[in-house]
């Protein structure tokens, strides 16, 4: 069997309709966003939600990106910048982008080669860095996802980008519902090289590294979580869980920013209609 080279689950590709829009709602959130970053060339413009990971040479954060210029768009990016807001791409993180494209062919799915990305990012005034990294786009999948292998992670990992005022430490799980989760798995097992563990609450989890990826029905997300999954895709992500160093100060801060939470058992939960079609669990 071909390695597919895959570290762990880096970030979270987020559409959003208005970046500006979406940035305040996730600063209501408790959450740091980096300076926004333009890619002229690609017609996107985003901003990251930057935590701490726990695997080396991966990132750990949430992009959120938004539209500016749907003539420039890459055809795969044009298929997954639309719609309802929400997570769209789960990307991995791989050693060998080359290596993981032919693991994925292997299994049918129709990725094209990779692409080099480096650009400049100006993060002040006078400063800028220079992401660089070889990225495959998003293909056609019943959960979309992709993958990328950075020149220098280090960019993204600054200190000043990883405090947060809701105490965030690290995106813990991507969730997803399906109504053949089992099938499902199976599946992204393969795709991501990893068993399949069941948790407490019924769902299938899936931890290529220490980030995983938890696959629920319907009825078991909102057993789990205390809501139904947003919009009514059969199979679509559903949200995430952060881990956070104090949960009460997490829940108070995002109160006080005057955004309906919720304890459900011994974690706070903010609804899809607050967390821009998440359901997103702060757990300490």
């Amino acid at each position: 069997m071909l390695s597919a080279s895959i570290r762990d689950i880096d970030h979270l590709l987020t559409f959003v309709s208005a970046l500006d829009t979406a940035s305040a709602a996730y600063e209501r959130l408790g959450f740091t966003l980096t300076p926004i970053s333009n890619i002229a060339a690609m017609g996107i413009t985003n901003r990251l939600i930057v935590l701490q990971p726990r695997t080396a040479g991966v990132a750990n954060f949430i992009e959120l990106m938004a539209v500016t210029d749907a003539a420039r768009l890459p055809s795969q990016m044009q298929r997954i910048l639309a719609g309802l807001e929400g997570t769209k791409s789960l990307v991995l993180a791989t050693t060998d982008v080359a290596k993981s494209r032919e693991h994925f062919l292997s299994l049918g799915y129709e990725f094209a080669a990779p692409v080099h990305v480096r650009r400049e990012w100006k993060i002040s005034a006078g400063v800028s860095v220079f992401p660089e990294f070889n990225v495959l786009m998003p293909a056609i999948a019943p959960l979309v996802f992709n993958a990328c292998q950075y020149a220098d992670v280090g960019v993204y990992l600054r200190k000043e980008w990883q405090a947060h005022p809701n105490s965030a430490i690290t995106l813990d799980a991507a969730f997803c519902v399906s109504e053949e989760p089992a099938e499902l798995a199976n599946a992204y097992a393969k795709i991501m090289q990893c068993r399949v563990a069941i948790t407490a609450s019924g769902a299938y989890r899936l931890t290529p590294g220490r980030m995983a990826l938890e696959i629920y029905d319907p009825r078991q997300f909102k057993y789990a979580h205390g809501t139904s999954q947003p919009g009514s895709e059969a199979t679509g992500y559903a949200g995430y869980r952060i881990l956070v160093c104090d949960v009460a100060l997490c829940r108070d801060v995002i109160a006080g920013n005057g955004v309906p939470v919720r304890w459900h058992d011994d974690v706070c939960v903010v609804d899809p209609q607050h967390g821009l079609g998440h359901t997103i669990v702060f757990a300490q």
